[in-house]
């Protein structure tokens, strides 16, 4: 006899995403934040970045390479930059932080930064990149893996996204990142990662209001 295949509703998809994160000992904000990035992948059909993304949190947590209960710091250091210690954490609470500081400094000056650094992951920043387009601005990711330039949208209504490309042996993501960041390289969850100390990965997003 044939078993029909379950559809999750998005609300069930966030909360099973945010238990998991409690059990393995995330904080409420930063349990919230991470569900919430999961589960606007998994509406958007991106399962690598949902609940696979997920798992790999959950083990990286589980291998050392995240620190659970780290706790994001953020300061303005320059006009317009904005950069979140992420302290070994998980890269959505620090991004969740930082745009909401982000967003009214763009509006003032036109154009400001979002640096994120000591990430225990790289995390998945189309999510936060689409939510500045539908606050009506163009955004730039910025991460290890590579870079995409996302257009201004409207509510609910991101706008198109283009990737980034390479400059000779180096990608233009890389370049800007470590101009933006002042970091080399991030680290990917991998099972040769040490044990005992979380992985330090780097984070950017530019963002540009319209003139």
């Amino acid at each position: 006899m044939a078993h029909g295949i379950e559809r999750l509703g998005l609300d069930e998809v966030e909360a099973i995403a945010r238990d998991c994160l409690l059990r393995a000992g995330v904080a409420p904000a930063g349990a919230g934040a991470t569900a919430a990035a999961v589960t606007a992948a998994e509406r958007n059909g991106m399962r690598t970045a949902g609940f696979d993304r997920l798992a790999r949190l959950l083990e990286g947590i589980a291998m050392g390479a995240i620190a659970p209960g780290a706790a994001p710091q953020a300061s303005r250091d320059l006009p317009g930059r904005i950069t979140v210690a992420a302290r070994g954490g998980l890269s959505d609470p620090a991004l969740s932080l930082g745009l909401s500081l982000l967003e009214p400094v763009v509006r003032e000056a036109g154009i400001a930064t979002l640096s994120v650094t000591g990430a225990g992951e790289t995390g998945h920043l189309l999510v936060w990149a689409e939510r500045l387009s539908e606050a009506g601005l163009t955004a730039v990711a910025l991460s290890a893996t590579g870079g995409l330039l996302v257009m201004p949208g409207g509510p609910n209504a991101a706008g198109p996204v283009v990737p980034l490309g390479t400059v000779g042996d180096m990608t233009a993501a890389g370049a800007l990142l470590t101009a933006l960041a002042g970091a080399g390289p991030g680290i990917e969850i991998d099972a040769d990662l040490p044990l005992d100390r979380p992985a330090e990965a780097a984070l950017c997003l530019v963002a540009l209001s319209p003139a």
